[in-house]
């Protein structure tokens, strides 16, 4: 008999036993999912197919503008050498008709082409003709401190020192006396000259353009100025007030 039963029974201990038992859990099984390849595939090919359209239009568009940028270069270029075309043809006109001209002033002077441009350039130089009178003008004399003694027209300016033009005008006269002195003729227009006399040095020659501020001569101690109209006869019909001329007319 078993010893340790035989002390239980004894102690009147109630005997109890348990069995524990260790259930196993089941491993849930998860679904994997299916994946559906053909719809990856159709996504796959769309997404290729849209870039592939993306770029493709990108492309179209950079050629497109490529292209019009050539046709508008090669348009400007056309139009420059049409242009360019013209003037040479302008060029190549104007010189025949120079030519032209050349030849018909050798051969007949009187051609009614000469005629034309004369009656054309002439009416022309005629309208720039100077035809004032002489009582138009406004001499003025530069004398510093000389004095000027008037007597029928003819004026006597004592001073030493450099002479001035009473008018702007051209040297129309120059000559020297045998005593060493010139005498000046400056012609201002056809109806209107001056005339110095007695300078000892003549600035100016034949020609030449003077003018009221540039001397035309030096003189030591006396010089005579006097005026002509048209018809080279003096005048003699004005005044003196503060070294410019008044006209009696």
């Amino acid at each position: 008999m078993d010893e340790k039963l035989s002390y239980e029974d004894m102690l009147d201990m109630p005997v109890s036993s348990s069995i524990v038992l260790a259930k196993k859990t089941k491993k849930k099984k998860t679904k994997t999912k299916k994946v559906d390849t053909e719809q990856v595939k159709a996504e796959l090919v769309d997404k290729v197919n849209s870039n592939f359209e993306e770029q493709e239009d990108a492309f179209l568009l950079e050629q497109t503008d490529q292209l019009e940028s050539s046709v508008n270069i090669t348009t400007s270029q056309k139009v420059k050498r049409f242009k360019f075309s013209i003037l040479s043809a302008q060029i190549l006109v104007i010189g025949v008709l120079v030519a032209t001209i050349f030849i018909t002033n050798s051969v007949s002077p009187n051609s009614g082409l000469n005629l034309f441009m004369r009656n054309i350039f002439g009416s022309q130089q005629q309208d720039q003709v100077d035809t004032r009178e002489f009582s138009d003008f406004a001499p003025v004399l530069s004398i510093g401190e000389g004095n000027i003694v008037l007597n029928e027209g003819i004026m006597t300016i004592s001073n030493a020192g450099s002479i001035y033009s009473a008018c702007n005008g051209r040297v129309s006269s120059l000559t020297r006396s045998e005593d060493g002195k010139f005498t000046m003729e400056i012609e201002h227009n056809k109806n209107f000259t001056s005339v110095l006399s007695g300078l000892d040095y003549a600035y100016s020659q034949v020609g030449e353009m003077v003018y009221t501020n540039i001397p035309v001569g030096y003189v030591s101690e006396t010089v005579e100025m006097c005026f002509k109209g048209q018809d080279g006869l003096l005048i003699d019909d004005f005044t003196l007030e503060n070294n410019s001329i008044i006209w009696s007319v």
